[in-house]
């Protein structure tokens, strides 16, 4: 009988910890007090100015294909970059998406930020968000302004971008002879990504399918021109650091598009492992670019379980790689967590086409929530004096160990949200 007790006691344990933990009175009292109405275009965010201190990386973690993501995105940048001096945007791009980005904000020259758009988020909104930052950033004197750091390991079919900006680097240039061999397959190749791009009906292509529309066999082309001079480099590092302006720069784009490779390879283990070496490599990536910026602070909007600074479902996201002990920002993130209810999503790879959204498949307490939500967007802070939420789990389905406040600090609840509009109109 004793045993047959201690088993159930067990059982009852294991199931409990497995699950977020019921929203109670005292719960729902701290959250009415600690909430906010956001009001989209106004860059209110009193609950958030005394989270200003001390902090260098805000983080915030959306679902895409809501449109109300680019209007947080807008407002949030704007009051981090006003209130706390933020001035570096983390996008969810490859480094040379990044750059063609900058580019954008600093000439005006949407073929740019189009390129980009085509290749990554393909969706109307996220053109105009970029459209916004250069209005935004003519505000001010050059050193104020928000640049953009991409830092971010992406599928195969988005690495001709990569493969288009060195091109850029070496179009203009005399190639030496040791090196023709090599460098000229990769101008071809990123001559042909833009004779591609010229066809009318490649656009819809490209937002349409997952490998955007690119045949395979410039993908592949991709992977042995890539594989080639990096070899060749190992053997003959002199001979590019001779004849490239910036070798480290064209070395550090190379290994961009092999970590696309073997991210790809990864999906053959489980999704788990996929993700865990891209965000492994995304932050080795930002830490090679952080030289100058370790007084700096940094805003970025990602998909959601990035923001996460423990470890979930067997991954170390992003965010848990940006608080860890061996980070230069240990201590100093804040992560923002969306979710949603009866909103609208654009599915990425059907423009037009919109389904149904909301984050109960991935989040316990999501009604208790929207009830006492004071707005169709609103703001709970979880961290403040005396919450609950920093003694015990609530909210993720699966369990983990540790307090919410481990994982992020603030959440929006976010109601009604409609659909993002695709880039190419179908």
């Amino acid at each position: 009988m004793l045993k047959k007790g201690i088993a159930i006691i067990i059982i009852l344990f294991l199931g409990f910890s497995g699950q977020a933990a019921p929203l109670g009175d005292q719960e729902i009292e701290y959250l009415r007090s600690n909430s906010q109405e956001v009001r989209l275009g106004e860059v209110e965010f009193p609950l958030l100015k005394n989270q200003l201190e001390g902090n260098s990386v805000f983080l915030a973690g959306k679902n895409q294909g809501l449109e109300y993501n680019k209007e947080l995105q807008k407002d949030l940048l704007e009051f981090f970059h006003q209130e706390a001096g933020v001035k570096n945007l983390l996008v969810e791009a490859t480094y040379a998406s990044g750059e063609f980005l900058n580019r954008y904000l600093q000439t005006g020259e949407e073929e740019y930020l189009e390129l980009v758009i085509s290749y990554w988020r393909r969706s109307q909104d996220e053109f105009e968000f970029f459209q916004w930052l250069r209005e935004y950033n003519l505000q001010f004197p050059d050193e104020e302004q928000i640049r953009v750091i991409g830092f971010d390991v992406q599928g195969p079919p988005r690495t001709l971008i990569s493969i288009n900006y060195l091109g850029d680097l070496l179009m203009q240039t005399h190639i030496p002879l040791e090196l023709e061999y090599y460098l000229l397959p990769l101008v071809a190749l990123a001559q042909d990504f833009m004779e591609l791009r010229l066809d009318p009906e490649h656009s819809r292509l490209a937002q349409t399918e997952y490998t955007a529309g690119i045949p395979e066999e410039m993908i592949e082309d991709t992977r042995e021109i890539t594989r080639d001079i990096l070899e060749h480099w190992e053997e003959a590092p002199d001979h590019y650091h001779e004849f490239l302006n910036d070798p480290e720069e064209f070395f550090f784009v190379l290994n961009n598009i092999k970590d696309a490779f073997a991210m790809e390879e990864k999906l053959k283990e489980g999704m788990e492992a996929s993700h865990q070496f891209r965000s492994e490599k995304a932050f080795s990536n930002l830490l090679n670019l952080l030289e100058g910026l370790e007084r700096e602070k940094f805003f970025g909007q990602w998909e959601e379980l990035n923001v996460l600074q423990k470890p979930y479902r067997e991954v170390e996201w992003l965010g848990a790689k940006l608080a860890g002990r061996n980070s230069p920002f240990s201590g100093k993130v804040l992560s923002l967590w969306y979710v949603y209810h009866d909103s609208l999503q654009m599915q990425p790879f059907s423009p037009g086409e919109e389904v149904e959204f909301d984050s109960g498949y991935i989040m316990e307490n999501l009604n208790e929530l929207v009830e006492i939500s004071p707005a169709e967007v609103s703001l709970f802070q979880l961290n403040a004096s005396g919450s609950p939420f920093s003694r015990g789990q609530y909210f993720l389905r699966e369990q983990t160990g540790g307090a919410s406040t481990d994982f992020f600090q603030f959440i929006f609840v976010i109601q009604g949200s409609p659909p993002t509009r695709p880039f190419y109109q179908p």
